[in-house]
């Protein structure tokens, strides 16, 4: 903002009269309450600032936490699609050797509970190395019931 004055006029007094007329420059007093900890609190600027930037931290540190066990699910769900995709041979067998639907999907289902219990046993130690089942390499409650949810996609094909 650019203020033109006449010849003779003093700035210092028309500063002052904008000052004193106008919100150009305006003073207030502000109290920082905040609940901390569970508890209503006083604080001042820069102890506020430093509150702030700690719960952004934790938000983030949060959501971050969050994202990652969102991606852990997708990667059990990618790892049954690899698992299914490995076999896929056998899959495709026993769809085609199923005489329904229905009968198809019970076939995967139980095509997927024998790669669970066969990698439960290995996984016990009770099975030799070389009757391991694909879903040998990840946890059985994870890639296995992936295979599970895998089958019941197929049948919407």
């Amino acid at each position: 903002m650019v203020i033109g004055l006449k010849r003779g006029a003093q700035p210092e007094i028309v500063l002052n009269q904008l000052y004193k007329h106008t919100q150009l420059q305006e003073s207030f007093s502000m109290i920082f309450l905040a609940v901390l900890n569970g508890q209503p609190r006083e604080m001042g600027l820069d102890e506020a600032i430093q509150v702030f930037i700690d719960h952004r931290i934790d938000v983030v540190q949060r959501r971050t936490v969050f994202l990652l066990r969102k991606a852990r699910e997708r990667e059990h769900i990618l790892e049954g699609y690899r698992i299914a995709l490995d076999n896929l041979d056998t899959v495709i067998r026993i769809i085609r050797a199923s005489a329904s639907r229905a009968e198809a999907r019970e076939n995967l289902y139980a095509w997927a509970r024998a790669l669970t219990s066969s990698s439960i046993s290995i996984a016990s130690g009770s099975a030799p190395k070389s009757a391991a089942s694909p879903c040998a390499r990840s946890t059985p409650s994870s890639s296995c019931s992936s295979i599970a949810s895998l089958s019941s996609l197929s049948m919407n094909c």
